[in-house]
């Protein structure tokens, strides 16, 4: 198994970690970061986003950037699905 796959993200683990679908106003990815805007920031619980995978967390006011590494892209497809 490729080393990407093994360090794949928890997607279900990241939604849950921002509050859950109906807490995330929009995402995008760029590169190995993903984007998020949330409309509660009490919802957010950032050690679960880190136990879903995210290595590095960048937050201001309701808005987030999370490190999840190559699979940013498939995670923002499954947030928007």
């Amino acid at each position: 198994m490729p080393d990407s796959e093994e360090n794949r993200p928890d997607e279900d683990g990241i939604i849950g970690g921002f509050g859950g679908l109906d807490n995330i106003a929009s995402s995008s990815s760029h590169d190995h970061d993903v984007f998020v805007t949330v409309h509660d920031v009490s919802l957010v619980d950032e050690g679960a986003l880190k136990a879903a995978g995210a290595t590095n967390i960048d937050r201001l006011d309701g808005n987030f950037k999370i490190t999840v590494g190559p699979h940013a892209d498939d995670v923002v497809r499954v947030i928007q699905t």
